[in-house]
């Protein structure tokens, strides 16, 4: 059935002499209960009748129907929406004890490693940093690999990914592959909140 139908349902009303009355019914979005389709035959947005013949039933059509399905599912948002724009990243040789200063003085927990077009090439993490030294640079602890997304992914695709990875951020890249900027669970949090009209004030550097 499709997002401006309703089926119209048919209740027989028995009396006590015996005879029945069958009422035809639907519900109605505007007031929220179901009533005689009489009514709705005389309704503004009533659109028509029209008979189901895979369901063999009599459905309606209504205006409102079909424009509260367009509200209820809005476009999802991009991740360009909400990606927080890249204050910082790493280069494969740059020292721990620089990243660790870096990651002190701003407050963060994780960076990109990017090559010299600015593509990510590993993710560096406060974790990373507790581990057994390997090496005194950041191409010794980065995790090699990237889950990168595209500014037009959804925010859901993100959320997801996050997920299914056990991880926090996720680089937004561009087409060529460069870096544009960040996503992290907080602000798929922060937005999924907003949405639901709570307040969830973003704070960043």
């Amino acid at each position: 059935m499709k997002d401006n139908e309703t089926e119209v349902r048919p209740v027989r009303a028995l009396h006590l002499e015996g005879s029945a009355d069958v009422h035809a019914l639907v519900h109605c979005p505007d007031r929220g209960e179901t009533r005689d389709l009489e009514a709705c035959l005389t309704c503004e947005r009533f659109s028509c009748l029209q008979v189901d013949g895979a369901r063999r039933t009599l459905v309606m059509r209504c205006h409102r129907l079909a424009a509260e399905a367009a509200t209820v599912r809005p476009p999802p948002a991009p991740l360009g929406e909400l990606m927080a724009a890249v204050s910082m990243c790493l280069r494969p040789e740059t020292h721990l004890d620089e990243i660790r200063r870096l990651f002190q003085e701003r407050g963060i927990s994780g960076a990109a490693v990017v090559d010299e077009r600015g593509r990510p090439v590993g993710m560096v993490t406060k974790t990373d940093l507790l581990e057994p030294r390997r090496g005194p640079h950041a191409r010794d602890v980065m995790m090699p690999f990237v889950f990168s997304l595209p500014e037009t992914a959804p925010v859901a695709q993100a959320a997801a990914l996050m997920a299914a990875e056990g991880i926090h951020q996720v680089p937004v890249v561009a087409p060529d592959g460069a870096l544009l900027g960040m996503v992290t669970s907080l602000d798929v949090m922060r937005w999924l909140a907003r949405r639901e009209g709570w307040l969830a004030q973003t704070v960043r550097e």
